[in-house]
């Protein structure tokens, strides 16, 4: 599962903006989790059905927007729901 972690400057439309890189692929993130504290803007994007490939490109994709400070990418593995 790919798991992004997001920090980005808290705007209105950081959000819309950074999950937009996953809808003009035509898929939807398993889990968006959001977090404001102050002026950042923190996110955590979990991604069950991304090819390791199109996965950094979308990480690439997002890096480039003009408020956002840091994207990680790693590979985490499911957990189990009880």
């Amino acid at each position: 599962m790919a798991c992004y972690r997001v920090e980005a400057m808290a705007e209105a439309q950081a959000l819309p903006r950074i999950l937009e890189h996953f809808a003009v692929r035509d898929t939807l993130p398993s889990q968006v989790i959001a977090e404001a504290d102050g002026e950042v803007l923190r996110l955590t994007i979990r991604h069950g059905g991304l090819e390791p490939g199109l996965a950094k490109l979308i990480a690439e994709k997002i890096r480039t927007g003009v408020s956002v400070h840091k994207v990680e990418l790693f590979d985490e593995q499911p957990k189990d729901v009880q």
